[in-house]
């Protein structure tokens, strides 16, 4: 999609992905357009990340393809619709090719 990821893979927790809010584009109007237009949750950053990154959780039966994918689509669109020049499917394909491996 190209996001900047919040931190390094060697140290990137394998419960949760964060990543940097793109400039230009507000984490409260992401946040409320995945949950009224496409019902997915998503969380921004605590703390010192407040307003800074989104974070998205995939542990237990959010980590099947059932939740991430629709998840990541529903970002792409979000993120579209708000004017970051993402390319739909993107992250999707990036994350079917991660999980068929």
């Amino acid at each position: 999609m190209g996001l900047e990821l919040f931190v390094r893979d060697e140290i990137a927790s394998k419960t949760l992905t964060s990543a940097k809010v793109p400039q230009g584009i507000r984490l409260g109007e992401i946040i409320a357009t995945m949950e009224s237009e496409h019902n997915t949750m998503i969380a921004g950053g605590v703390g010192p990340t407040q307003g800074k990154i989104i974070r998205i959780g995939h542990m237990g039966v959010t980590a099947s393809p059932n939740y991430i994918l629709p998840a990541l689509s529903a970002l792409e669109k979000t993120l579209k619709k708000l004017g970051y020049p993402v390319t739909l499917n993107s992250g999707v394909k990036a994350a079917e090719t991660v999980l068929e491996s």
